[in-house]
Order: structure tokens, then sequence, then C-alpha cells
């Protein structure tokens, strides 16, 4: 996306669109039908460093060949333009509204409609006029590929209804199975040459000499920086021409792209050992420099992580006051919240209505936030306390089904006043239930907020609009709530049936899996593929979202939390105190 944009290519212009390759072969006869997992056989990935017009037979190729001979082009259509992207994207609203206003004021023809990936496939194969390539939703919007608006696309000269997109086997007949499996192809292996496409749509082999031999050359007008005393057509033709047959990207790269990095397991445990008090770990937290842990004994220790190196240095531990937690209230995380630039700890637990906060320098009590008169005659509890990565927004959760909102937060260290340090306030009245977990997401801008009537509420993270909720299928309570942007956006929970399940962003049932063990921790482990780490009393279970997909299992009892500190760097909490680093 990061080049698309580079290139001028913007989601709000259809006629520059941002453009993603075909990775996976779409025809149907490519793949064994028994066999779900194809992509995991080399042979069912497209080639990526030739164009798409040149993946095709070689009687096209040599058709194209031809052309080149007498027209100085090898193609006059392109791999991406306005009528093909509101054609992928038809079953959605705005591109439904634009597909109809290209065909004047109807949908096309049913025969000509978008509705398989193997036909598509096999046209931009065959074709004179289909070198298509996809668009970025084909990696992260299952929805682009279902009728959800219920449209009357009419039927096919077989009399066959246009509806849902049909998909190759490797989907397994499932919208959303589609999109995560063309998602973790791009990231996979046998995508190595992933660096040639680019190569040929933002690099050297866009244009000049580099270009014809690759195959790679479109009729003149689709270049930004066509000569325009080269083609006889007047002004009103060349406009309709770039606006509706498609642009080449602005170019980028002048010299080849380099290849992606082999992914190398060299995957090593570090024990960093907490000498001084052997209780239960139970909060970790982290920014790039500084790791920070709390026990049960309210020890709080801080370690410095030491540049390019897989390393601790303890830099301090003090002992926290205790506080006494309300005991009426069955608390699913620890109502703790450390902030690490203003080097402060954030305690609820309190039944009247307030958060206590200290020092982390001088351990002071520093103030006591009281959070709203008439709550706190309501005897409500703070249950739940979350900040994003730059603790910029702090989110607290009540026993009373109150969701305080703050995006005002003193910045730096300083003596800071009761009613400084949270600012910005908003409450969030849309439950009466306990709230159990939040979970904030800047990378989908959403936070989300679990109860104990197994309701989840998912709002926008700066306006704070309420999307939609989702039921637990049993109405159980939620316990830990996650939401993942990769390979597709999901929401994941789990309640006390030791049962992790998962929807989509839209709210579709994904999976529902059953697992061993008392579910103690759940976190995801952010990379180009999202997985979910499960921490129960038994195991350490990881899983590839969104599926549930089981990658490994390790029996390690020992463990209570998990955080990742950096791309490289994964942390694990013990119940005695301990780190084990990855």
């Amino acid at each position: 996306m990061y080049l698309n944009f580079l290139s001028c290519r913007s989601y709000i212009d259809l006629t520059r669109y941002p453009v993603f390759p075909w990775v996976l072969k779409g025809n149907a006869s490519d793949f064994d039908d028994n066999d779900i997992a194809s992509i995991q056989n080399e042979i069912n990935y497209r080639d990526l460093s030739l164009p798409i017009g040149a993946c095709g037979t070689e009687q096209r190729l040599d058709q194209f060949i031809k052309r080149f001979e007498n027209e100085q082009f090898y193609y006059g259509t392109h791999y991406s333009s306005q009528a093909l992207v509101s054609q992928y994207l038809i079953r959605l609203s705005p591109f439904t509204e634009a597909a109809i206003s290209i065909q004047d004021g109807k949908f096309d023809i049913p025969d000509r409609l978008f509705r398989s990936i193997m036909k598509s496939w096999i046209d931009c194969n065959n074709e004179m006029a289909d070198v298509r390539e996809l668009t970025p939703e084909f990696f992260y919007l299952p929805e682009a590929f279902l009728n959800v608006n219920g449209y009357n696309f009419g039927k096919l000269q077989s009399s066959q209804i246009v509806n849902n997109v049909l998909l190759p086997f490797y989907s397994n007949k499932n919208a959303f199975y589609f999109v995560a499996q063309n998602m973790i192809a791009l990231e996979s292996e046998y995508a190595i040459k992933l660096n040639e496409w680019i190569d040929l749509i933002w690099g050297y082999k866009q244009q000049g000499s580099a270009a014809v031999d690759s195959f790679n050359v479109f009729y003149p007008l689709t270049y930004s920086n066509f000569d325009e005393n080269s083609i006889e057509i007047n002004e009103l033709a060349m406009e309709t021409q770039i606006a509706h047959f498609g642009q080449t990207p602005e170019q980028i790269f002048y010299k080849p792209h380099a290849q992606k990095n082999q992914i190398v397991d060299k995957t090593q445990w570090q024990t960093v050992k907490n000498k001084k008090s052997q209780s239960k770990l139970i909060y970790l937290i982290c920014n790039k420099s500084k790791v920070v842990s709390v026990q049960e004994d309210f020890t709080l220790i801080q370690w410095q992580i030491v540049k390019n190196q897989y390393q601790f240095q303890q830099e301090k531990q003090v002992q926290l006051p205790k506080i006494n937690f309300d005991a009426m209230i069955k608390y699913v995380q620890s109502p703790i919240l450390v902030l690490i630039e203003q080097s402060i700890v954030l305690f609820g637990g309190n039944n009247n209505g307030t958060l206590t906060y200290y020092s982390l320098d001088n351990l002071k009590l520093q103030g006591v936030i009281e959070l709203e008169s008439e709550i706190i005659n309501n005897h409500c509890t703070v249950t739940v306390l979350a900040a994003n990565k730059q603790q910029n927004i702090v989110i607290l959760g009540t026993n009373k089904g109150f969701v305080y909102y703050y995006n005002k937060l003193l910045q730096g260290k300083q003596d800071i006043k009761q009613e400084e340090l949270l600012k910005g306030k908003y409450v969030i009245y849309d439950t009466t239930s306990q709230i159990n977990s939040i979970e904030i997401s800047e990378q989908l801008t959403i936070f989300g907020v679990g109860t104990q009537d197994g309701t989840i509420f998912l709002y926008n993270l700066y306006n704070r609009t309420l999307y939609r909720f989702i039921n637990h299928p049993k109405g159980l309570p939620i316990f830990y709530l996650k939401l993942s942007y990769s390979p597709l956006p999901c929401v994941l929970f789990s309640s006390h049936d030791e049962r992790i399940v998962a929807y989509s962003i839209n709210g579709f049932l994904l999976q529902s899996l059953q697992i061993k063990g008392n579910i103690e921790y759940m976190e995801i482990r952010k990379s180009a593929i999202n997985t979910l780490i499960v921490i129960t009393d038994i195991n350490v279970f990881e899983y590839r979202l969104p599926f549930l997909d089981r990658l490994s299992v390790v029996p390690a009892q020992i463990c209570t939390r998990f955080i990742q500190a950096t791309k490289q760097i994964s942390i694990f909490g013990c119940k005695s105190g301990d780190l084990r680093i990855i």
C-alpha cells in the first residue's frame, strides 16, 4: 500500500486505484479440489517476474509481440482501470453506484459481471483485452465477494443467478478463508519474486528497454510522461482514454528492487531472573526502551532494553503500596496501568469510584481521581484499565458498565495534580453489565469493550462512535478480548468454558475452538500474519489468525503473561516473577 500511495494511487480515485498482484492462480484446474491447503504448493503460484499479460498462453503472447512490432505497445488495455475496480467491488457501496454510472444507470449484463475468481483468472490469461491485476480488497475485505446487500444482478444465459463470487478450491469456498489465504500467500516464501513484480509496476522495468524486454509496455496515454505530439488525438478523446482505460503508476524506482529477506528461525530462549521476589507476575507492559512488570505481592521491576542485543538490564525494583481491591468484584485482569513516560502507576479496584496513582520515582501517593460524583454513590469500581501504545488515550471500565475515555494525558515526568493527569473525559453508558476487558487497536482505529453479560461493543477510537456489538454465541461472560488486523480484521474472545471464539470485524462467526486448560491470558503476536498466544494453566498455544489454526503448543505451566517488546523480541512473564525472552 505504501508504494501505491507514493505513486499517487488512492482509494478516493477509481482511475488511479491501488493495485495488487495476482499471487495465486485462480484457475480451478490448477488445484487439487481435495487439498484446500494447496497454497503450500509452489506450482500454484503465479510467476511474479512477468506482467499478467505475459502469464497466459504462448499464442496470446505471440499476438502481443506482433502488436508491439506494429504499434510499439503490447497492451491496449490496462491492469487497473475505473471499470475494473468498480466491477471487482460491485457488491459494495459506493462501488455499486460507480458501476451503475459507467453503464448509464443500470448494471451491466449478467454475463459480463464479476462473478467468479476462476473465470477472471482464465480471462486474464487468454483474452487479448484482459490483463487485469487485483485490488487491495482481495487481501483484507471478504465482504467484497459476498452479496451482503442483496442486489439483483440478474441471471446468466445459462439461467444461473449471479450472487456471491464463486471462489477457487483453495478458499474452501469461504470468502473469509479466501482473503486470509491470499494474504498468507502474499507473505509466503513462494512469493519470493514479489520484488520483480514491483520492478514491473513501479520500478526500472516500467519504461524503457527493460519494459520492452519484460513485455511490459502499455498504450502511450497510460503514462504520465507521454509525448502529446506522438499521438494524433483530440483533447476530449485523450481525457476519456485516461479516465476509463487505466493509468500507469508514477515510477518510483530506477534500479532493481531488493528481494525480500528469507525468514530464518534463530529462536533463542533467555531467562531473566528475579532474585528478590518469587511472586506471580500479574502485569507486563513495555515501550521501545523499557519493560515494566508488577507481581502479585506488588513488587514492580523496570528493565532497560539493551540496544541491538537480546538483553535486559534491571534499572529499578520497588515495593508498591499494597492496594486492597474490592473483594466483591471478580477481576479478570488486575486493575493496574503503568504509564511509563509519566513514571506513574494507576490502580483501580476501589469501591468508592476512584483511581489512585503513585509516582514510580518516590512511591508517594500522587493523588486520587474521582470519576463521577453520582457514580461514587453507586459504589462503582474500576475493573479494567487500558491505554494505547503511545499512552495518550486511557480507557477505564467499571462494574456498573460505565466506560471512561480520556484523550488528554499530561506528558512527561513532573509533579502532577490529580485534575491534570487524565483530561478530555468522555463517559459511555451503553451497558449496565460489568466491564471485564478493554482492547485498543490503533491499526483498525477502534476499541472494544467486553462485558460480563457476553456482549462486545466496538467503538471508533477517536470519536467514540458505536460501530456495532457482537454477542457471545452462548451468552457467556467475555473474559479476554483481542482485536487483530492481519491477515484480516477480526475480533477474538474467550470465556470460562475454555473456548476461543473468532468473529470478523463485521460480525460474521469465523471459528469457535475448544482448548484444554483454563485460559489465563491471551495476546496478539504481531507480524505480517498475526498469531494468537494463549496461555493456559497447562500449555502455551500459538494459533494462526483468524481461523485459529494451531501452529505450536509448548508445555509451560510457568507462564502467566505475554507481551511483544519489538518485532524480534517477545517476553513471557512467569509465576516465579522471572521473565522468559524469546
